[in-house]
C-alpha cells in the first residue's frame, strides 16, 4: 500500500480548515471502515488497496451576490422574478495551498417553482416528493482559469464531488458519519462560516477506464459522470461562426432582441459583450410541458415499482436529455436547447383527454387538453413552448376502415408557439399484442419524439418538396432500428430559418427535480447498454447482446437486447449518446468514436447480488417435479458499462419435491395440461384449433427444447404447431410446460424441463442458463412496425416449430437459408414511411 500523504501542518493549513488530530488516528482511518464504508469512500473493498488522501474540512460561507449589470444587459430577458444568481462559496485545504471555489447552478436547465405532479380521480393533482428540499440548489459548478470543479451538497454534512486544478483531477469523499464522530472538529469565530465537515481528498485517474480493478464509490447508486468539461473541437465553432456569418438569419435576429425590441449587440459596450451576445443569439430555448399518460404508466411503474414516481421521472429525464443530445449535433448548424417548466404523470386518465389511440382524435384531445393548462403568455412562468405527450398507446390511422399501427408518432408542422397547435404526441414503451417490443419500445422513442418536434418546429420530411436523401437522417420519412442519428442540411436550413420569439426566454434559475442536462448530452453514461436494453424489455435481466466484438461498436447503429425470459434478441435502434462501445470509445451521432480528452463515468467492474430463490413451484403434472427459480442482479456493485459487468448468468434452476405444493391437487397429464393451454393459445394465433388437442413431442437430442414446448393442432393443415416464438414476450402466457414437467428418458436417466430445456437431473442441480446459451433462436422477434395482430413468421421458421400428424419435425432445424429468410423478414417489416405530421393551412 502506497503511504499516506497527510498535510497536517498546523501553522500552514489550521486556517485554511485542515484539522491537526492525532497522526495514529489519521493514518488508521482507512483501517477503521468496513468494507461497505471502504466501497463508497475510496472504491475499494479491502484496507490494503487504499492509495493516497487526505483529510480535509471543507467550509461553506454565506454569499451575497449583487446583481450583475453586464449580465442583465446582454442576455435575453427572462420571464423568472429574482435578481440574484444562487452563488455558493466553498473552501478547503489541500497539497499545501487553500482552495476557494465561487460556484453557481447551471441556471438554464432548469425552471424554478415548478412540480412533479400525479394527475389522480377527480383531477386532483398530488405533487412528488422531491429528492432534494425545495428551492435548495445542491449541484454546483466552479471555472476559473485552470480550476474546475463539481460540487454535490445535497445532505447537509456530505459534499461530493470533483476539483479539476491544472489537469489534476482529485475527488472529494464525505468520511462516514460514525467515523467523522472521532475528529474534532475546528473552532470557527466567524458567523458566516458553516463548517460542512470531514471530507477525503484524493487524487484520481484522469482516464479512469484504462483501470479495470477500480471499484465504485457509489455501489448501490447508478454511476454517475464526471463534469464534462471539454470544449467543443475548435473546426465546429469555426463552422458554425461561417455559417452565421454568411446566412443573418432572422431566427438569429430575433434571438438576440429584448422584450422591448432593442437589440442585445447594439446595447452591448464593447466587443467581449458583442461576442457574448452573439453566442447567446445562437441558441433557441423551447420550454416543455411533460405528460406521461396512464397507458404508459401501466407499462412502466410494475418494472419500476409501484408509485415509484421519482424513477419515473429519472426516466423521463434521460429521456428529455437524449432528445437534447440530438439538438446540440453540430449538424444542426445551431443549439436547441430543451428547459422543462412543468411534467404530470396520470394515474388516472383526465375525463377530458381520451384514452384511443386513434393518432389524429388523440393529438386533436392532447392539444385542446395542455392548452387550458397552459399559462396563455410567455411571459408567465409556468408558460411552456411545446408539450409532450409520451404514451403508453399504440397508435393507429385509419386507412380504407381499417388501422394501421405503423405510426409512432404525430404533430403539426409549425405549431411551435401557436396556442393550440404546440403539442407532439409520441409512442413510450408499447408493445403488440403479444407483448413484442416494437423498434419505439426503448430509447428509440428519443428519435421518434425529436422527429416530432422537428416537425412542430416547421422541419418536413427528408426528399419531401426538398433536396436531402430520404434515408439516414433523423427527419427520414420513416423510422426503422438502424442508424438516423444525425441531421440534414435541409433540416439546418429550416431550423435557421425560424423566426418565432417565444423560444428566445431564458428560464432563469433551476430545480432539481427537471435537471435534465445533469446527464451532460451523454445520458448513456449513466443508462448503459444494458440498462437501455432492460428500459426496452422492462425486465431486470435483459443485457446487451453482441454476438462478436464487432458488435459493441455497431450497437451505437442498432442496439440488439437479449434476455434468458425470451427466446431470440430484440433491436432497440441507435444506442443512447454516451453509451461506451469500446476501450476509449463512445457513442456519438449514430456511430463509435474516441472520447478524446473527455472526462467519462469512472470505469467500474460489477459484481453480483446474493441469490434469491423463489419457493418450490410446480405444474402438479404427473411424474413430474416441482423447481426452484433464483435470481441475481449485476448491482454489487453496478458495472459502470457493458465493458464491465458480471460474468455467468442471472437466472438458475433447479427441482425440488413438490409434494407439499401439490398436495390435494390432481395431477394432470401433459396433454390435458397442453389441451387446456391451446385454448388460450388460440386467441392469439388464428391457425391453432380451440377444440383440438395439445400435445408433448417426443425427447429429442437435437432440439432439448422439444419436449418442454407445448404443440397445439393446427386448424389450416395437419399437423401440430408451437406457438413459442409467437407468444415469447407476453408476461403471463407461456408456450411452454411448467419447469419440473417430466419430458423423456435418455437411456440411463429421466428428464425434466428447466427453462425451456430437457435436462437430466444432475444437470438440473444448479442449472445456470447463460443468455444465448441452449437457444435456437439466433434472431430479431421486434413486433413487426405494422402492428397486425399476428404477424406471420417464415413459412421455412414455421415448419421448424410444427410436428406432422405422427408427431415428427417438419423441419429438424433452422439452417442458414431459414435464418436468413427470417432476418430479411424483419427487416421488410421496419422502416415503414408514416405521414406523422399535420400541415397548418395558411390563412386566407
Amino acid at each position: 500500500m502506497k503511504c499516506m500523504i497527510l498535510f497536517l501542518s498546523a501553522i500552514a493549513l489550521a486556517s485554511a480548515g485542515v484539522i491537526q488530530q492525532p497522526s495514529e488516528l489519521l493514518r488508521s482511518l482507512h483501517t477503521l471502515m468496513s468494507a461497505d464504508e471502504l466501497g463508497r469512500t475510496f472504491g475499494v473493498d479491502n484496507s490494503s488497496q487504499v492509495d493516497d488522501y487526505e483529510v480535509v474540512y471543507i467550509r461553506r460561507h454565506q454569499v451575497f451576490v449583487a446583481e450583475d449589470p453586464l449580465q442583465r444587459d446582454i442576455r435575453p430577458k427572462t420571464k423568472r422574478s429574482g435578481p440574484h444568481d444562487n452563488h455558493a462559496h466553498y473552501s478547503f485545504a489541500a497539497n499545501g495551498k487553500k482552495y476557494d471555489l465561487k460556484v453557481r447552478p447551471n441556471n438554464l436547465l432548469m425552471a424554478p417553482n415548478m412540480k412533479t405532479v400525479v394527475r389522480s380521480s377527480g383531477g386532483l393533482n398530488k405533487e412528488v416528493v422531491e429528492e432534494h428540499p425545495r428551492g435548495i440548489e445542491c449541484h454546483f459548478l466552479h471555472i476559473d482559469g485552470g480550476l474546475a470543479a463539481a460540487l454535490s451538497h445535497c445532505t447537509e454534512d456530505d459534499i461530493h464531488g470533483y476539483v479539476i486544478d491544472g489537469g489534476k483531477p482529485m475527488e472529494i469523499r464525505p468520511i462516514p458519519p460514525r467515523l467523522r464522530q472521532m475528529l474534532q472538529p475546528p473552532s470557527e469565530e466567524d458567523n458566516e462560516i458553516i463548517m460542512v465537515g470531514a471530507h477525503i481528498l484524493r487524487t484520481v485517474d484522469p482516464f479512469p477506464h484504462l483501470k479495470a480493478h477500480q471499484k465504485s464509490c457509489d455501489a448501490d447508486l447508478p454511476v454517475r459522470m464526471k463534469p464534462m468539461l471539454a470544449k467543443e473541437p475548435v473546426v465546429v465553432e469555426s463552422e458554425l461562426k461561417e455559417k452565421r456569418k454568411g446566412k443573418g438569419t432572422k431566427g438569429a435576429k430575433a434571438k438576440g432582441n429584448d422584450a422591448s425590441g432593442k437589440s442585445s449587440q447594439d446595447s452591448s459596450k464593447n466587443a467581449l459583450e458583442k461576442s457574448i451576445a452573439g453566442k447567446a443569439a445562437s441558441n433557441k430555448i423551447i420550454e416543455l410541458g411533460i405528460f406521461v399518460d396512464q397507458a404508459a404508466l401501466g407499462l412502466f411503474m410494475p418494472y419500476l415499482g409501484e408509485k415509484e414516481y421519482v424513477k419515473l421521472r429519472e426516466l423521463v429525464l434521460a429521456f428529455v436529455n437524449a432528445m437534447q443530445a440530438l439538438y446540440h449535433l453540430p449538424s444542426l448548424g445551431q443549439r436547441v436547447d430543451l428547459s422543462i417548466v412543468y411534467m404530470e404523470f396520470h394515474a388516472k386518465a383526465p375525463a377530458n383527454l381520451i384514452s384511443s389511440g386513434d393518432r389524429g382524435k388523440l393529438l386533436d384531445s392532447f392539444c385542446a387538453f395542455q392548452t387550458k393548462l397552459n399559462k396563455p403568455s410567455d411571459t408567465e412562468a409556468e408558460h411552456w413552448d411545446m408539450a409532450l405527450l409520451l404514451s403508453g398507446l399504440d397508435f393507429y390511422a385509419v386507412e380504407s376502415g381499417k388501422n394501421n399501427y405503423v405510426t409512432m408518432g404525430l404533430s403539426t408542422v409549425t405549431g411551435v408557439c401557436t396556442d393550440i397547435y404546440n403539442c407532439v404526441i409520441g409512442e413510450f414503451g408499447i408493445t403488440n399484442q403479444q407483448g413484442q417490443p416494437y423498434p419505439s419500445t426503448g430509447f428509440t422513442s428519443v428519435y421518434v419524439m425529436a422527429h416530432e418536434i422537428g416537425h412542430n418546429l416547421g422541419m418536413s420530411h427528408d426528399s419531401s418538396g426538398n433536396t436531402c436523401t430520404t434515408e439516414g437522417y433523423i427527419m427520414s420519412p420513416s423510422r426503422g432500428v438502424v442508424g438516423e442519428a444525425t441531421w440534414s442540411t435541409c433540416s439546418a436550413k429550416t431550423l435557421a430559418s425560424i423566426t418565432e420569439t417565444c423560444m428566445n426566454d431564458i428560464p432563469s434559475g433551476k430545480f432539481p427535480d427537471y435537471n435534465h442536462d445533469k446527464y451532460g448530452d451523454k445520458p448513456g453514461q449513466l443508462w448503459t447498454a444494458d440498462e437501455q436494453c432492460r428500459i426496452l424489455l422492462r425486465d431486470k435481466a435483459a443485457v446487451a447482446y453482441f454476438a462478436t466484438n464487432a458488435d459493441i461498436a455497431a450497437s451505437c447503429n442498432s442496439l440488439k437486447c437479449r434476455t434468458p425470459n425470451r427466446d431470440g434478441f430484440f433491436t432497440s435502434g441507435p444506442a443512447l449518446p454516451g453509451t461506451v462501445c469500446g476501450s476509449s470509445m463512445w457513442c456519438d451521432g449514430g456511430s463509435c468514436v474516441p472520447t478524446g480528452r473527455s472526462v467519462i463515468v469512472q470505469s467500474v467492474h460489477g459484481g453480483w447480488s446474493d441469490w434469491k430463490s423463489k419457493p418450490c413451484s410446480s405444474g402438479c403434472l404427473q411424474k413430474s417435479k416441482g423447481a426452484i427459480v433464483s435470481e441475481r442482479e449485476c448491482n454489487n456493485p453496478k458495472p459502470s458499462d457493458v465493458l464491465h459487468r458480471c460474468e455467468g448468468a442471472s437466472v438458475k434452476a433447479a427441482t425440488c419435491d413438490d409434494a407439499q405444493v401439490c398436495t390435494g391437487k390432481s395431477r394432470v397429464t401433459p396433454v390435458e395440461f397442453a389441451t387446456q393451454q391451446c385454448v388460450k393459445f388460440s386467441q392469439f394465433v388464428p391457425f391453432i384449433d380451440p377444440k383440438g388437442t395439445g400435445m408433448q413431442a417426443a425427447y429429442s437430442d437435437k432440439r432439448p427444447w422439444q419436449s418442454c414446448a407445448i404443440f397445439c393442432k393446427r386448424n389450416d393443415r395437419d399437423g401440430f404447431y408451437t406457438p413459442r416464438l409467437d407468444l415469447n414476450s407476453l408476461p403471463d402466457v407461456s408456450a411452454h410446460f411448467p419447469d419440473g414437467t417430466w419430458c423423456g428418458n435418455d437411456g440411463q436417466k429421466d428428464l425434466y424441463c428447466l427453462q425451456r430445456s430437457c435436462v437430466s437431473t444432475d444437470v438440473a442441480e444448479g442449472l445456470t442458463r447463460s443468455v444465448g446459451k441452449h437457444t435456437d433462436l439466433d434472431l430479431a422477434n421486434n413486433a413487426p412496425m405494422t402492428g397486425e395482430a399476428h404477424h406471420k413468421i417464415p413459412a421455412a421458421l414455421e415448419d421448424y416449430f410444427t410436428l406432422d400428424k405422427d408427431g415428427k419435425p417438419v423441419k429438424d432445424e433452422i439452417d442458414a437459408e431459414t435464418l436468413k429468410a427470417a432476418e430479411n423478414s424483419g427487416k421488410s417489416n421496419s422502416g415503414y414511411e408514416d405521414h406523422d405530421f399535420i400541415t397548418l393551412k395558411p390563412p386566407k
